[in-house]
């Protein structure tokens, strides 16, 4: 059985951490977002350090930059940034993941998925649709062991 990454031919969270980590040592993850730009996968990985943010987006399936982006903190930001970073030891990965998605929502597939902190936690949050694309459901779990945080299903 082939893993989520395999089906559609796309680059591991763990190799999307490692080349941001290569390209940029220095700084700390906040977000690792995979979503649709017209017909490819794309990642989008903000990080940053004391003073700036630095986002990098590329293509999921051949690893290719798409744009990069560097912004200075503001004084607000630099104060409030250590809880943003994300928890980037023991990630479970898109497969897994799908997994958790798919024994809540059988008949969904996922669209979109984020790896963000919140409420000091790192978390996947994960848009699935129907095929029809009539209902919409949204699911976040645990980033590292997978437990339900939230789930919700809405007409569209």
């Amino acid at each position: 059985m082939k893993t989520f990454e395999e089906e559609h031919h796309i680059w591991t969270i763990a190799e999307v951490i490692a080349f941001y980590q290569k390209a940029f040592p220095d700084m700390d993850i906040i977000k690792i977002k995979l979503s649709y730009k017209g017909q490819f996968l794309r990642y989008k990985i903000i990080g940053q350090d004391l003073t700036i943010r630095q986002t990098l987006q590329m293509n999921a399936q051949t690893g290719g930059v798409l744009t990069e982006e560097s912004k200075y903190l503001s004084p607000k930001e630099c104060a409030n940034q250590e809880n943003e970073f994300i928890q980037i030891d023991n990630l479970l990965s898109l497969n897994e993941i799908t997994a958790v998605a798919k024994s809540i929502y059988p008949d969904y597939r996922p669209y979109k998925g984020e790896i963000k902190r919140e409420h000091d936690q790192t978390i996947y949050q994960i848009d699935l649709v129907d095929d029809h694309l009539e209902y919409k459901a949204v699911l976040k779990v645990d980033a590292q062991d997978g437990t339900v945080l939230n789930s919700i299903e809405k007409n569209k």
